[in-house]
């Protein structure tokens, strides 16, 4: 075929050509959106003797493998080639089953894999040949896993344009597969700290919130890390998704990134009813935390390949999935994280994967056939401290009744129905330890989404300070980090003083600390109106940034003199207290005050 159009036809396995036990010359054409509900949108060919030449491949779309161009058991030449802007499960752009393609001046560009390979998948002994001189171009594909590449084999790449010059995990997938020769790279890469805003632009630097990326995507392309260089990607108040930043999903976490958003109820993470929001494959030392993640059709979290992330204060809610998947491995840290109204289940675990949850909310979540807050099953073991399990369906706990035994240990917690709630259907065990209730936890407005105790929850000093098991101390709080004679069950720590106005009357001329979490400063910046200067009595033009540990003791005060209305003000605290003594991790409070009154408080975090 030389100089044919093929454009817009739907067969049920391939919309284009398909050539099996034939030989295809295919030169100086066009293959366009085409459809295919199962494989090979554009080509599929199988045993067959193929030669592609000056061809566009563009806009096509399968349900299965390969959305432009699908190999089976061939070793096709493909030269002079353009494959942009098709989707399939695998292999976006080309996908091939035990064959060795020759390419030579072959561009794969912005494709979009649903599973694996958004750009080129090789499975069962594909070992693709990159012509050294007549070099490819492989870069901005997206997929769930290896956004330019996935491979099951051992593959040397030579390209002359990559996504970036050191490809990472995000984009070469398992990027252990691959050697690389790359001459340039699309997106700059920075070994440094990031920042993303609904209010950037992807064109941006990304080093600074006066130049900030607008997408994770973006963000996780470009950066650099290592465990002797460990980075953060600070993500700005806002709502980020594929309807408000054009995010693409799910966003695949890389080691030693750590994910820090603002508070957890002004970063949100919105889906869209799309797939799943945040996924980690074998992804180690990273920190996801102080953010929403909603309306996902999937899970909202999946840990797998051994993942062990730390995850703190995140709200996990309104997902048509699993809140958080843990599979093969992968043991996640889950604190002080409030997971409510999931329709699948709030957390599952499987194949020995053995989560700990401190100070964790779990409600409202629902199952037709498995317990509602907690499933395990094939020899998984997780850990409950300080939780609240309570108005999950059918159960709050349950066991799958195939597969390895597993386990649950719970200390300190509240769950429905005590025992009772958890259904082990005869395959494991239960380890219910000292501290364990089971008592309505008076939430403020569960119905609401508002899951604070009120002053009469039972749940209130209920927890405990300190908790090993097994030999290893898995818990071990200061006075400092908890409010009252003990810590108290659940996400959030009952404060009998929050009515009062040096603990509240939040308005927004206090701004977030940076870092936060922090160690060892952080600046504390604010502006204050004219109005808000003229509530004085003391001298004029006084200020005051003050510090509060949990327990309501100021340990510093900083006194801004004549403040100017209408700039933005800051102060640098170095983490120790008046007497220049550091102070312990935890949470602090800080407050702007003018005249001893108090115009606004927030909260930040030291983590030692």
């Amino acid at each position: 075929f030389t100089n044919i159009t093929i454009i817009n036809n739907e067969a049920k396995h391939v919309g284009g050509i398909y050539s099996h036990n034939s030989t295809l010359s295919l030169i100086n054409s066009e293959i366009l959106t085409n459809h295919a509900s199962e494989e090979g949108g554009g080509v599929s060919c199988s045993s067959s003797e193929m030669n592609i030449s000056s061809t566009n491949f563009i806009g096509n779309h399968a349900w299965g493998d390969g959305g432009g161009l699908l190999v089976w058991d061939s070793n096709p030449e493909l030269i002079d080639i353009f494959i942009s802007g098709n989707f399939a499960i695998a292999g976006a752009g080309i996908c091939c089953w035990g064959s060795n393609p020759n390419l030579e001046n072959v561009t794969v560009s912005f494709n979009n894999a649903e599973y694996s390979g958004g750009g080129i998948c090789f499975y069962e002994n594909s070992i693709p040949i990159f012509n050294e001189e007549n070099r490819c171009n492989i870069y901005l594909n997206n997929a769930f896993s290896g956004n330019d590449l996935y491979s099951t084999e051992n593959v040397d790449v030579i390209v002359d344009t990559f996504t970036v010059m050191n490809p990472t995990g995000y984009h070469a997938c398992p990027i252990g597969n691959f050697t690389f020769d790359i001459l340039h790279g699309m997106l700059p890469q920075v070994n440094a700290d990031l920042y993303v805003s609904p209010e950037g632009d992807d064109s941006n630097t990304g080093l600074s919130w006066d130049d900030p990326l607008r997408t994770i995507y973006s963000a996780i392309s470009r950066i650099q890390a290592d465990s002797l260089n460990p980075h953060t990607i600070f993500l700005s108040a806002g709502t980020f998704g594929p309807g408000t930043t054009g995010e693409y999903l799910p966003i695949h976490c890389i080691s030693h990134v750590s994910l820090q958003g603002w508070d957890i109820d002004e970063t949100i993470i919105d889906a869209d009813n799309e797939y799943q929001v945040l996924y980690l494959d074998g992804v180690q030392n990273v920190t996801i935390q102080d953010m929403s993640i909603t309306n996902s059709s999937s899970s909202a979290i999946k840990c797998t390949q051994n993942s062990n992330p730390d995850l703190v204060n995140l709200s996990i809610s309104n997902n048509t999935g699993k809140g958080i998947y843990c599979d093969n491995n992968s043991s996640p840290i889950i604190r002080n994280l409030i997971i409510t109204d999931n329709d699948y289940v709030g957390i599952k675990c499987s194949h020995n994967s053995n989560p700990i949850l401190i100070n964790t909310t779990i409600s409202h979540n629902w199952n037709n056939y498995y317990g509602g807050a907690i499933i395990c099953f094939y020899g998984s073991h997780p850990i409950l401290i300080n939780s609240i399990l309570w108005n999950n369906f059918p159960q709050e706990i349950e066991f799958y009744s195939w597969g390895e035994p597993n386990s649950i240990t719970i200390a300190y917690s509240d769950i429905q129905d005590g025992e009772t709630g958890i259904v082990t259907n005869n395959n494991g065990s239960i380890n219910w330890l000292d501290g364990n209730i089971n008592s309505d936890p008076l939430f403020a407005d569960a119905q609401n989404g508002d899951y604070q105790l009120t002053e009469d929850s039972p749940c209130i000093d209920a927890g405990t300070a300190f908790f090993e098991w097994q030999g290893n101390i898995l818990l071990d709080l200061s006075p400092d980090e908890y409010i009252g004679d003990a810590p108290d069950m659940g996400a959030y720590e009952f404060d009998s003083s929050a009515s009062d106005e040096n603990l509240a009357n939040l308005t927004n001329k206090l701004f977030q600390n940076y870092p936060n979490p922090f160690n060892p400063e952080t600046t504390i910046s604010f502006n204050l109106t004219a109005e808000d200067i003229g509530l004085r009595s003391t001298p004029p033009g006084q200020a005051k940034i003050e510090i509060y540990n949990l327990k309501g003791q100021k340990v510093k005060e900083f006194l801004i003199i004549s403040p100017s209305p209408g700039h933005n003000l800051y102060v640098t605290w170095d983490g120790k207290d008046e007497s220049g003594k550091p102070v312990g991790s935890g949470i602090y409070f800080y407050q702007l005050k003018v005249n001893d009154k108090t115009i606004d408080t927030k909260k930040c975090l030291l983590l030692k």
